[in-house]
């Protein structure tokens, strides 16, 4: 599977991208919203792990932009916040999933799956 995260903490990027490609996936980082489009324009991808609060656009309007451009696209949101509003509106965004940014290395790529 290939997986782009988009993430603008670079920490929580390298740690999702080293997890997914310890477990056999091919992963690659985008540090804000502009670069994961161009990324996102330029390959295919299976999933897209992204954080809903994002500078300039946030992930949720992202993840509705995504999908637009590739419907059979997956998007993952990931957040630091246990947020019913935020789960909400995530899933009428279009995610497949959302899950808590402390989530384990195993349960993440379960996330993927």
């Amino acid at each position: 599977m290939r997986v782009l995260v988009i993430d603008d903490e670079r920490k929580t990027g390298a740690y999702v991208k080293k997890g997914l490609e310890e477990s056999g996936f091919v992963v690659d980082v985008a540090n804000d919203g502009a670069e994961g489009l161009i990324l996102a324009s330029e390959a295919t991808y299976d999933v897209i792990v992204l954080d809903v609060m994002l500078p300039g656009k946030s992930g949720l309007e992202l993840c509705r932009e995504l999908r637009s451009m590739l419907p059979n696209l997956r998007c993952l949101m990931l957040t630091s916040y246990a947020d019913d509003e935020a789960l909400l509106d995530a899933i009428i965004a279009g995610a497949s999933g959302f899950v808590l940014k402390q989530i384990l290395g195993t349960d993440l790529v379960a996330a993927v799956r």
